[in-house]
Formats: C-alpha cells, structure tokens, sequence
C-alpha cells in the first residue's frame, strides 16, 4: 500500500509479507507441538519434524514462500483451464468479462522523449495524480492501469478505469489498444503462460521496494518493443483509506513504545517503515490516494518458443535496472486478465 501515486514501498505487515498460507501452517504446527507436549503423547522427533516443516513453509521461491506456493498448485489443479471473454454494450459503456465483469473506459496520450524530463510528460503525469485524487473520493473502490508500449518505434501511453468520469488533458477518450482488445472468446491458462488459438501470452510482475514509476517506465521499456509494461492499481475510498493509516499509525507507535517500555532500541529498518507510515497518513489526510498497486510486463508471440525468449528478455533487463520479478506460475490467467482490464475482487 502507498499514498504516493507513483512510488512502491514494501509493506512491513508479517502476513502481506510472508502470505497467509505459511503463517496458518506455521502456527498449526506450533499448536500441534505444544499439544503433544503438553499431553505427553509426542516424541521429541515428532515435535522437531512438525516445527521443521513449519519452518520449510517460509523458504522463499521466485520471491514467494514454499507455503504459498503450495495454496497456488492447490487451486491451480482444482479449477477449470478455460476462461470465456466477451465484451457486452449497455448504452454509453463497455463491460468485459474475464475473471470478473468490468467498465472499460480508456484514453491516450503519446510520449515524447523521456517521461521524466519532458513537459508534455510532466503534464501527463500530473493529470494521472489528479485522477487519482477524484477517484479516493468515491465509496466504492476504482480499479486503474497504466500502458506503456510502443507503435510503430513510437513510446504510447494508455490509461484503463473501470469508472466513468471525464479524463483530464492531455489525456483523450479512446477505444482500447489493439494489444488489449481481445478478439478470442475463450482462452487456455497453462502453468507459465495464457494462449488462444493463435498466441501465447506470459505476464511477468515487477517488484521494487521504492521506485519512481515514471522513472522505472523509461527504463523497463522494450526498445524493440518485445513487450508491454503496465502499471495497475486500486484506489481506496477515502474514509476507508483514511481508517486503514491511522491504524497503521497507532499500530507502529505502540510497537515502538512498547519496545522503549522493554529497553530494547529501534532498528534503522524499523525507523524508516515507522517514517513511512507517518507520512502516508499526512499525505492521504492532505487528499492523495491509497492504493494497492502491481507492475507487469507482457510478453506476446505467437509461437511458444518466441515468447519464452521474449520472457527472458524482459526479465534480463529488469535485474540489468535493478528490480526483482515473479514469473507467477500457476496465477497467469489471473494476472491475463487483471492486465487486460478485468479480474475480480
């Protein structure tokens, strides 16, 4: 969760970090073992194999613990491999289905030059924010994306809501991209990839613990335009978000407090996370927006081989400008569907 519209900073909560899974199997194991003891009926080597085992739950793989992973194979066989998509007409808006029933409002603006430099850029950003802004002021959440791709060696933005409300300028109304206007009526989720009958497509998520996203667009884009990088996210209701940080806030003064009652010090990690969450509360108390966001980057090709390249490609050159990814095994379709503009709660 951030205020700020266009950073990521790493949450410091032990469940968003680690994922629920781990954490209920580690604490199962942990009442496991200490009912053995407490009853007597356990051995010492059943108690050290059950905290073993709890213990393995947190081994990190592709960024994630083993226990979450385990919960994505789990649903991952127990679903249908298919998805339907169509998109419906009613009046003035277009709703798509895929994973989940959303309007689909778009609207562009062309690049020109890096997006950090360039006043046409700094406009476009600015106008972002401001939508940002009307949007925490709704009850209800506003699911948004942000585009960046390139036709013809031009760099293009785009922006998604599920929302109907006027763009600001420069932004412009427009149909949806050829990129994410999708022509199939049913796609296939395999383990590392999404495929119609005439393309594969591979998500990739990017992770970075404090980053400028008009910055990091300049640098994870694809100079031969071998994929696509987009920013998604979802703009909390502002009394919603407003409760959330001051929670946040008390929570991390007590933990600090509490630490001082017992003698110990504060860590310079523990300092930095408790700056952060005083801010987001001055900034989201001054109007900005709370919002859960993710960075993708699409791969598309029409041969399975191309995109496996193109895959590699993408992920090189995000560790070459120093971010981590997830390739997102065994969650592709529902990452297919949250870029293409539907998705689910």
């Amino acid at each position: 969760m951030t205020s700020n519209p266009l950073a990521s900073r790493r949450s410091s909560g032990q469940a968003l970090r680690h994922g629920n899974v781990p954490t209920l199997g580690a604490l199962v194991s942990a009442l496991s073992a200490l009912s053995l003891i407490v009853s007597g009926h356990g051995s010492v080597v059943i108690v050290l194999v059950l905290i073993g085992s709890s213990a393995l739950l947190f081994v990190p793989i592709d960024s994630e613990p083993l226990g979450t992973w385990v919960g994505t194979l789990l649903r991952f066989v127990s679903r249908s491999r298919w998805t339907a998509c169509r998109y419906e007409d009613a009046g003035r808006e277009t709703h798509l289905t895929l994973r989940g029933r959303r309007i689909q409002q778009w609207a562009t603006a062309t690049f020109r030059g890096r997006g950090e430099l360039t006043d046409s850029a700094s406009s476009q950003w600015r106008a972002f924010e401001l939508l940002l802004r009307r949007y925490a002021v709704y009850d209800e959440p506003t699911r948004f994306a942000l585009f960046d791709y390139q036709i013809d060696g031009n760099p293009e933005a785009s922006l998604w809501a599920d929302r109907t409300s006027e763009w600001p300028p420069p932004w412009q109304a427009s149909t949806a991209p050829r990129y994410w206007s999708l022509g199939s009526s049913w796609f296939r989720e395999e383990w590392a990839y999404v495929r119609d009958s005439s393309s594969f497509v591979a998500t990739v998520r990017v992770i970075a613990d404090a980053v400028d996203a008009s910055n990091l667009f300049d640098r994870l884009r694809s100079s031969a335009g071998e994929w696509e990088v987009s920013l998604h996210g979802e703009v909390q209701p502002r009394t919603k978000a407003l409760r959330r940080v001051r929670r946040a806030s008390h929570a991390s003064r007590s933990d600090d407090q509490l630490a001082r009652t017992f003698g110990f010090t504060t860590s310079v990690q523990r300092a930095i996370e408790h700056q952060s969450v005083v801010e987001r509360e001055q900034l989201v108390t001054q109007g900005d927006a709370l919002m859960r966001i993710a960075l993708f980057m699409t791969c598309r090709a029409s041969s399975l081989s191309e995109m496996q390249r193109r895959v590699r490609a993408a992920t090189t050159h995000a560790r070459s400008v120093g971010v981590k990814t997830q390739r997102g095994w065994g969650r592709q379709m529902d990452w297919f569907a949250l870029v293409h503009g539907g998705g689910g709660e």
